[in-house]
């Protein structure tokens, strides 16, 4: 099994580099034709929603749309699967960004308990709870 980095996936959604993309999904089906899943750590999931979102302006929609079609690509496998969809689902319908999100979702689906932040937005998650007493930044 591989483990992919958020540039290769970057390609395979955006195609900015036809070649670079075309070389991406050939050693993913590669892999594939091997019998081995190519491995997505949470740390490529969130840097690639913040690449998305940064550097190529995806809406939260088009976000939500290339992640879900990631996780569906049986090719791929990706670490604490169940954490990265219930983190969609949250960024999907709130205004919650994507790594506060997926942040709660990983502690939920540990049995954690709540995330615990100063962010007004984030502490919005039902996951979540706004510590008082600090200052209360954005």
């Amino acid at each position: 099994m591989a483990t992919v980095d958020t540039n290769v996936l970057v390609r395979v959604l955006t195609e900015d580099d036809k070649a670079q993309a075309d070389a991406a999904v050939t050693r993913l089906m590669q892999e594939a034709d091997s019998g081995a899943l190519v491995f997505v750590p949470l740390t490529v999931t969130i840097e690639l929603e913040w690449v998305l979102r940064t550097q190529y302006q995806f809406s939260r929609s088009e976000i939500v749309r290339a992640l879900v079609s990631l996780l569906e690509t049986e090719e791929l496998e990706f670490q604490d699967e169940a954490s990265v969809e219930l983190a969609l689902h949250l960024f999907d319908e709130s205004s919650v960004e994507f790594a506060d999100c997926l942040h709660a979702s990983v502690g939920t689906m540990a049995g954690r308990g709540l995330l615990l932040t100063f962010d007004r937005k984030a502490s919005k998650l039902s996951d979540a709870e706004m510590i008082g007493g600090g200052p209360k930044r954005a």
